[in-house]
């Protein structure tokens, strides 16, 4: 539980943070970039370990970057415990708020973000409902999406260097808040894992998500997805966005202790 006294600090945070990104990335002040975004995952780390109780084990250990959301917080936790791996929290608020000083309020979603064609007759309903009343610029939104994956590039190699960085983790396979982190990793020849928490519990919403994933063209271009069940697996292999050797069907890493 937050005190008063956090609360306003992290109020504070939030509201400043956007703008001080927005700035250091208009002014291409990328070292300076570098050094906060590493400092607010040096103290989210803390954080997370001081809320639940964790204690790096002794021995050697293989470093990680976790794009964390809240939904796998417990997932995490349970790898903690059952590996050698050392987990350096980024955040899904601040990783959002980068993506969201860069790219165009209609790319901060991710279907506009994946969209790479000027067309109205999409065959999946969600596709087709996005594209109704919007007018697409590929041309403008390509632009976007490259100032992006420069301003990673820009940055990335101080991340790397500062926590010797072996692999990310991510519960996101193509969004738009951490594809240019995904880009920069396989560019720099590092690991990508994927625990994939979507789930379509009825017939018509996983034929929609095949059929999305087709029109969209999606490619997951990292090493391995993780995902809850059969289904999943199915959808991610039938859109064509995972290859088929790439997923593993391991459940939810919280749940293995039931």
């Amino acid at each position: 539980m937050l005190t008063i006294k956090q609360k306003v600090k992290q109020k504070l945070l939030y509201t400043t943070l956007p703008w001080v990104f927005k700035l250091l990335v208009y002014f291409s002040l990328y070292k300076y970039l570098s050094i906060l975004i590493v400092n607010l995952i040096e103290k989210s780390t803390r954080d997370f370990q001081d809320l639940y109780g964790i204690k790096d084990s002794k021995g050697e250990k293989i470093n990680v970057l976790v794009f964390m959301r809240a939904l796998f917080e417990k997932d995490i936790i349970e790898l903690h415990k059952r590996t050698n791996l050392k987990m350096y929290i980024f955040p899904n608020e601040f990783y959002t708020m980068l993506a969201d000083a860069i790219l165009p309020v209609r790319l901060r979603h991710q279907l506009y973000y994946n969209i790479r064609v000027n067309k109205k007759d999409f065959r999946s309903d969600e596709l087709k409902a996005a594209v109704a009343n919007v007018s697409i610029d590929l041309e403008r939104d390509e632009i976007a999406r490259k100032k992006m994956d420069l301003v990673v590039k820009n940055i990335i190699h101080y991340i790397i260097n500062r926590f010797c960085i072996h692999s990310m983790i991510t519960s996101n396979i193509n969004y738009y808040q951490d594809q240019s982190w995904q880009n920069a990793f396989i560019e720099n020849k590092l690991k990508i894992f994927v625990l994939f928490q979507e789930f379509y519990g009825t017939k018509y919403s996983r034929n929609q998500a095949i059929i999305m994933g087709k029109e969209l063209g999606l490619q997951f271009m990292g090493n391995f997805v993780f995902v809850f069940c059969e289904w999943a697996k199915e959808i991610l292999t039938r859109s064509g966005e995972v290859k088929e050797e790439r997923i593993i069907v391991t459940g939810g890493p919280r749940t293995d202790i039931i």
